[in-house]
């Protein structure tokens, strides 16, 4: 990326998802030594594995989050960036009609939904810029916020767990930024992943699609656009940048 420092460090959580991994990927490429976080495997960059060290950590766990920025540092002496790429994408309205029974959002999903998309992001958010101001760092921080935050039909849960997550975002950019520490967000609205396939019907795709003026789904690549000029912009913080095609205009 422009104007970085050489080999700065990057760290990803969510590095085995569809955003994730390629993020990851991406700044590995651009000569980021990168440090990836997920559950589950994590591919690793083809060229130049030293430089990518992946950790398998289930940060729903106590103290996860804290550990994981310890091992982090350890990994590359320090972390410049840290791309918060964890999170599901999960679709369930308010009320249900199955089996001639109006049937509420279940409880344990709602539960499952903001601890997944706002509470982690957020404790590692809370970690990493704690290791940032012990070290002097002038990191960054980026959340994966979505276009869903500003209310999407059908996902209650996942609409409310973003817009937190972008409160919490300008939040932090306020309170960290005399540290020299930005926080920004980035919200894709409907990207080609796996987890989109999953989470919408192929009927519900097509109709965000003739929503959308660019009248297609967003790549992976151009979330990852989106994260390097949050780390390029040195006077940008507290933003919240829409890769979305335009469907919010």
């Amino acid at each position: 990326m422009t104007g970085a420092p050489d080999h700065p460090v990057a760290l990803v959580t969510g590095a085995a998802g569809g955003l994730g991994s390629v993020i990851a990927s991406d700044l590995h490429s651009r000569g980021w030594r990168v440090v990836g976080v997920d559950k589950l495997p994590i591919v690793c960059p083809a060229t130049d594995a030293e430089r990518f060290t992946a950790l398998t950590i289930d940060l729903a766990a106590e103290g996860a989050a804290g550990r994981m920025a310890q091992d982090a540092d350890k990994a590359f002496g320090g972390i410049d960036l840290l791309v918060n790429a964890i999170g599901y994408i999960h679709s369930e309205p308010v009320l249900s009609f199955r089996a001639g029974r109006l049937i509420p959002h279940a409880e344990d999903k709602w539960r499952e939904v903001i601890e997944a998309n706002l509470t982690r992001p957020f404790l590692a958010a809370a970690a990493v810029a704690g290791l940032m101001a012990r070290r002097r760092r002038q990191g960054v921080i980026v959340n994966v916020s979505s276009v869903s935050a500003r209310g999407n039909e059908g996902q209650a849960a996942y609409a409310a767990a973003k817009a937190g997550l972008e409160a919490a975002t300008k939040v932090m950019a306020r309170e960290l930024g005399p540290l020299g520490i930005r926080v920004n967000a980035v919200a894709p609205g409907f990207i080609d992943t796996p987890s989109s396939h999953a989470a919408l019907s192929t009927e519900r795709l097509d109709k965000l699609i003739q929503a959308t003026p660019l009248r297609r789904l967003g790549t992976p690549d151009e979330v990852a656009r989106a994260v390097e000029a949050c780390w390029t912009n040195t006077f940008m913080t507290g933003a919240i940048i829409a890769v979305d095609g335009g469907i919010l205009v």
